[in-house]
């Protein structure tokens, strides 16, 4: 069984965030972090995985899984 499954068995988990609020509030050209394609955030993963990383590190050091 997965992790998560087993996780569920334990607790409530929330899985959401704030992700595409973090990502607006920065400074990014639209060219060179979004590869042209205008507020798709989804391109971040290919483009800028830095950023993606450091966001979803900072919901892990807040406590999140």
């Amino acid at each position: 069984m997965s992790r998560l499954f087993e996780a569920l068995k334990e607790r409530v988990l929330l899985c959401d965030g704030g992700t595409g609020s973090r990502v607006q509030a920065m400074s990014l050209d639209v060219e060179r972090d979004y590869a042209g394609k205008e507020n798709c955030t989804e391109i971040l993963c290919r483009t800028r995985p830095d950023i993606v990383r450091e966001i979803h590190r900072g919901y892990l050091q807040a406590g999140a899984d």
